[in-house]
Formats: structure tokens, C-alpha cells, sequence
């Protein structure tokens, strides 16, 4: 069992699946908060995908997103700890590469961040049981951090199932869900009557604040922070007034 205490203030960004577009949401909070004076930085403690030592491909897009000189914030090595070359569950990386997912380094460099007066936005990887070690998945590690999680599901049919068997889970753990953003990551044939009905479905059957929905948005791809800026605009910061201090 992770064994750590009052690991807050700050965010969890978890997905009900994996390309869910948590990197996105993630940097459209951060930009937010900074925007509004919380000193958000972006923490990544699992990075999947990286091709070399130095890379961290969602630590970057946050930061080309919220458009901050890197040299304002702290160290990559703080940022995204864990870094892994192969873009697939953390268990399966740490394991083609023949070491271990360094726990006990994520929850000090979240700390150091604390200390440094900052307000860490996590985001996870993959969905909340994907397995990190033989012994723990992403929820336990969500768990033992404490934190109060901004959930990320897909507006397209099919998300009900996912998103309910993810609430049911953290609740399940006494994990505070502050709210639900929707998001579109790719132009899909759902229709939009069923869109609109499986967020007012998630909204009362969930009984969870919803923070956004962000629509598909075309012709971004390669301008993170035009892209970053407009999933901005479709969040709404009030339901995380308690948990930001405003």
C-alpha cells in the first residue's frame, strides 16, 4: 500500500480510457488558473511515449499551450519524473525498458512542487486501472495523492458505461470527483441530440458538476496554444472555486 499523507492542495486529471484528451484538459486548467492568479503548473508523474532521455511530448504541449518560457518553471525532471520511451501502458514501458517505476520519486518531486508554492495539475495515464507495477494501478497512486479529481470523458456514444463505472470507482475509494469535462479529441458521427443527452444523463444520474464540453476543434493540430486557448474558452472554473480558493 502507497502510504502518504496530506498530499493537496492541487488537481487530478484522470480519463475513463486512454486518448480521452486528458493532456488537453490539462493544459486548457492550467492556463486558467494562471490566468486567475493560482500558480498551476503542469505534473506528469507517468510519461509513456518520450523517444529520447530529454523528451516528454504532453509535458510539452501543456507548456507550448499555456505559452510559458520554460525557464520560468521548474526542471522537466520535476515536471514528469517517470519518463519511458514505448507509448503504452505504464507497466508494460517500465517493463520493455527493465526498470521500475520510481513511486516513492513521484510523490517527493510533488512535494518539492508544494513547497515551492505551487499548484500541481496531475494528469494521469491512461485509464484509473491501467497497472503501474505488479502491485499498483493509476488509482492507487490517485489515491494516495489525495487530491480532488476533474474527470475526462468522450461526448460520443458509448461514454455512459465508462463514465459511470469510473465514478462508481472513485467514490468507491472516498475520492472527491469536483467535476466532469467533455471532450470531443476527434470528429465522430455522434449525433448531437446524443451528445447533449449523455451529458445532462452524467450530470443527474452522476450527480457531478460538469466544468466544460469541449466540441471537436478543427485546425489546431500543429498550434497548441491557439488550441489550447479555444478548449479554454468551452471551461468554466466556478465548480472549483472550494478547491482553488476562490
Amino acid at each position: 500500500m502507497i502510504m502518504t499523507s496530506g498530499i493537496s492542495p492541487g488537481l487530478f486529471v484522470a480519463g475513463t480510457d486512454t486518448g480521452v484528451g486528458k493532456t488537453l484538459v490539462t493544459a486548457a486548467l492550467v492556463k486558467l488558473l494562471r490566468r486567475n492568479g493560482v500558480a498551476a503548473v503542469p505534473f506528469k508523474p507517468i510519461h509513456t511515449g518520450c523517444p529520447h532521455a530529454q523528451a516528454a511530448p504532453d509535458l510539452d504541449f501543456v507548456l507550448a499551450g499555456v505559452e510559458e518560457d520554460p525557464g520560468s518553471l521548474p526542471p522537466r525532471d520535476l515536471l514528469a519524473p517517470c519518463r519511458f520511451r514505448h507509448p503504452c501502458s505504464p507497466h508494460l514501458a517500465a517493463r520493455l525498458e527493465q526498470r521500475a517505476i520510481d513511486i516513492a520519486r513521484i510523490f517527493d518531486c510533488l512535494r518539492r512542487l508544494r513547497r515551492g508554492g505551487l499548484f500541481p495539475v496531475v494528469e494521469g495515464t491512461g485509464g484509473l486501472m491501467v497497472p503501474v507495477s505488479p502491485y499498483y494501478s493509476m488509482l492507487d497512486i490517485l489515491s494516495a495523492m489525495s487530491l480532488p479529481v476533474v474527470l475526462v470523458t468522450r461526448r460520443s456514444l458509448g461514454t455512459l458505461n465508462h463514465t459511470f463505472l469510473s465514478l462508481a470507482l472513485l467514490r468507491q475509494r472516498l475520492i472527491r470527483v469536483v467535476a466532469v469535462v467533455f471532450n470531443a479529441v476527434q470528429q465522430d458521427a455522434t449525433p448531437e441530440y446524443i451528445a447533449r443527452d449523455n451529458a445532462r444523463t452524467i450530470r443527474e444520474w452522476g450527480r457531478v458538476p460538469q466544468l466544460g464540453n469541449i466540441p471537436f476543434i478543427p485546425g489546431c493540430a500543429d498550434r497548441p496554444a491557439a488550441l489550447v486557448s479555444r478548449a479554454a474558452e468551452h471551461l468554466d472554473l466556478i465548480p472549483l472555486g472550494p478547491w482553488i480558493g476562490k
